[in-house]
C-alpha cells in the first residue's frame, strides 16, 4: 500500500468570511459541506453558500448535507420515542438560544437558487434507529453477525 500524501489539517470558523482563509476562488471541483447546522449561525447561511459558490470552478459541484431530526416510529408516531422527542426539544431550544437555525436542512434549496446554482437537486432520506427490519443490516459490516 502506498503512503498517503502529506496533507495540511486546518480549522475554519465558518461564521467568519472564508475570503481571507487562503481558500482560492474558482479552485475546487467539489465542495462537500456536512452537518453544520449547530456550527453556522442562522444569519450566516446565505453568505456562506455564496462564498462556497465563489470557491468552485465553473461547472463545479456543491454538496450540502444537513440532518433534520424528526424521531418517529415506522408508523409515523413520534410518541413512540418519548426520550428522543424530549432530547430533540431541548436541542432545538439550545440551538435557537445560540443563534442557530435547526430548520436549515429544510431551507437549503432556496439558498442554492438564490446563490444562482444550476440544477439544484434535493433528496430526503429516512435513517432508521433502533431495531432495523430483517434484511436491512449490511452483512459486510465488520463485527456484524448478519
Amino acid at each position: 500500500m502506498d503512503a498517503v500524501e502529506q496533507f495540511d489539517k486546518r480549522r475554519y470558523n465558518f461564521n467568519a468570511s472564508l475570503r481571507h482563509s487562503g481558500l482560492g476562488q474558482n479552485f475546487f471541483h467539489l465542495i462537500s459541506s456536512r452537518c453544520l447546522i449547530d456550527g453556522v449561525d442562522a444569519t450566516r447561511w446565505p453568505s456562506y453558500v455564496r462564498e462556497l459558490k465563489q470557491m468552485l470552478r465553473p461547472g463545479g459541484w456543491l454538496q450540502l448535507i444537513e440532518i433534520h431530526q424528526q424521531f418517529q416510529s415506522a408508523a409515523g408516531r413520534p410518541n413512540d420515542f418519548p426520550m428522543l422527542v424530549q432530547w430533540w426539544e431541548l436541542y432545538k431550544r439550545a440551538l435557537t438560544h445560540m443563534g442557530k437555525d435547526y430548520q436549515r436542512s429544510r431551507q437549503l434549496r432556496p439558498l442554492l437558487t438564490e446563490a444562482h446554482f444550476d440544477a439544484v437537486r434535493e433528496r430526503v432520506e429516512q435513517l432508521p434507529i433502533g431495531d432495523w427490519k430483517a434484511g436491512k443490516l449490511a452483512t459486510s459490516v465488520p463485527g456484524s453477525s448478519g
